[in-house]
């Protein structure tokens, strides 16, 4: 894909949302997704599940409270131990995926780089060995508690120290003796470990391998670093919403390290592989034109042009207001908006926004209402949707995807095209076990009360979409006056005399049988 930034656009109910999500999964994939037919849904429902545990995809929703200290970092209260109020700088959703995209970029980088000293028979174990230290680092320098570990025999040991041989120094507990775990040693250890990790007895050759010293201690690591290796692509993805690190609360200390890493890093050295590996990272903002963009974005909105990111020829970096860090936008980061047009016309979109923005329109699409459901005969008989009822049959049932085009149509007429109804509203029907109660329920408690709000209760344009017979005419009492209903004002009595004659229209709720009648009749007459 050659964007990175995208806006999906369109009435309520045209799949915006769930489209979102599909393309997320489409970019991560690398365009694997792009080919799934409708019935892979649980599956892409799935990755795209995964892909946001693992800190790959991150949703947030705009609203008119929504600000810059929420979206890119702002000062925020907090509470300590003592349960006393202090004040510090908290990193918003989109700083956190972009430290996300970037840290794996990083860790890409440096594993290459490790592979190209590393002995070749040995090149992937120093990679793991790599990582798994610098996750015992981040353990380390979190201080809230020790790094434990269980040995063979239940006995608890404690990380003491990494020395800069990347030697492990551990004690046993109430022990003040340390004992240390050598790289290379652990390398051919670990070897004969992953071949039967849950043998009670230690084999010959571990034991071999380890030196015949502290084999129960050698068993221990390597037992931490399998369950390491199992999770590493979810350990090194810092995750935005839960902050979770092999299902611990990760600590903001564990974060800063994280930060600290990235503090020097190039992107210049990065090589195409680099990105290859790394993948991509996505960020789903659903209504985007329900905030206020300038304010939300800041300066930031300079940064996200292609041109602009991280390790491009004309690459940006700005200090962040409170932080006060230098800070870009990684190349591997795509955003993905979604905009309801009935809320607020794309013409009125912030320029800077849509210049940096690609825009994909999306219309309602009645062809996906063709299928019949086996319950309502959803389509004419003989599958010819827009044939209507014939003088000499019964009736046929009914046909949503004509029932959506024909309002589509009133609509675009008495408001614009912004303002149409999506085929999201009616994609439920065919899917229920009693389809009629759910077109039912669908266009009392949503489709009127989004046409109230679209003519602002106006009952004679309301008639005019769906017609007369889901409205009761309440006519005015020939015995009262309108001098005895209103009370005393100063209004002219010819027009109170309008007011009071003016009928009063209120919806009706209607049986099965004669709400099937209405409904056929919004569209028959306009079927050939």
């Amino acid at each position: 894909m050659d964007f990175k930034n995208i806006i999906l656009y369109g009435p309520p109910g045209t799949g915006k949302t769930y489209l979102s999500s599909d393309l997320a999964v489409a970019i991560i994939e690398k365009g694997k997704a792009a080919s799934y037919q409708p019935q892979d849904r649980p599956q892409r429902k799935e990755l795209f599940r995964q892909y946001q545990q693992e800190g790959r995809i991150a949703f947030v929703t705009f609203h008119q409270s929504f600000s810059y200290e929420d979206f890119v970092e702002g000062i925020k209260p907090f509470k300590n131990e003592k349960n006393e109020l202090y004040y510090d700088v908290e990193d918003g959703v989109f700083k956190q995926i972009c430290y996300n995209a970037t840290y794996a970029l990083w860790l890409t980088q440096q594993r290459r780089w490790m592979a190209k000293v590393a002995h070749p028979g040995r090149k992937n174990f120093d990679i793991l060995y790599f990582e798994f230290l610098d996750y015992l680092k981040r353990m380390m320098k979190e201080g809230s508690k020790e790094v434990v570990f269980e040995t063979l025999t239940q006995k608890t040991v404690y990380l003491e120290n990494i020395n800069k041989n990347d030697t492990l120094s551990f004690r046993y507990d109430q022990g003040r003796r340390t004992y240390g775990i050598t790289k290379n040693k652990l390398a051919r250890a670990y070897r004969h470990f992953q071949q039967s990790p849950a043998t009670p007895q230690l084999s010959d050759e571990f034991r071999k391998d380890a030196g015949n010293a502290n084999t129960s201690l050698y068993w221990a690591v390597c037992s931490r670093l399998q369950e390491f290796e199992r999770a590493r692509n979810t350990t090194y993805n810092y995750i935005i919403n839960q902050r979770q690190f092999q299902g611990q609360p990760v600590s903001e200390e564990q974060y800063q390290q994280m930060k600290r890493d990235l503090r020097h890093f190039d992107f210049s050295q990065l090589s195409e592989e680099d990105y290859q590996q790394a993948g991509n990272y996505v960020l789903i903002i659903d209504e985007i034109n329900r905030g206020n963009i300038a304010g939300i974005f800041g300066e930031l909105i300079t940064l996200l042009e292609d041109d602009k990111r991280a390790g491009r020829p004309e690459a940006l970096q700005t200090i962040l207001p409170y932080s006060r860090e230098r800070f870009s936008i990684p190349p591997n980061l795509y955003i993905i908006g979604t905009m309801n047009t009935a809320d607020r016309s794309i013409e009125a979109l912030d320029t800077a926004l849509r210049r940096r923005f690609s825009f994909r329109e999306l219309r309602p699409a009645p062809d996906l209402l063709q299928k019949p459901s086996p319950h309502l005969a959803m389509a004419a008989e003989g599958g010819a949707t827009y044939k209507g009822r014939s003088k000499n049959r019964p009736s046929p049932g009914i046909a949503l995807d004509a029932l959506l085009e024909v309002m589509n149509q009133r609509l675009e007429k008495l408001i614009d095209r912004d303002h149409t109804l999506g085929h999201g509203y009616f994609m439920p029907v065919g899917q229920a076990s009693d389809p009629l109660a759910a077109l039912k329920e669908i266009f009392y408690q949503q489709i009127i009360p989004l046409l109230q709000e679209y003519f602002f209760s106006d009952f004679v344009k309301m008639e005019m979409v769906i017609g007369q017979a889901f409205f009761k005419k309440e006519e005015t009492d020939p015995a009262t006056t309108a001098s005895s209903f209103f009370a005393e004002s100063g209004m002219d009595t010819a027009l109170q005399e309008e007011y009071f004659m003016k009928p009063v229209r209120k919806i009706m709720y209607l049986d099965d049988e004669a709400f099937k009648e209405a409904i056929l009749r919004i569209y028959e007459r306009h079927i050939p």
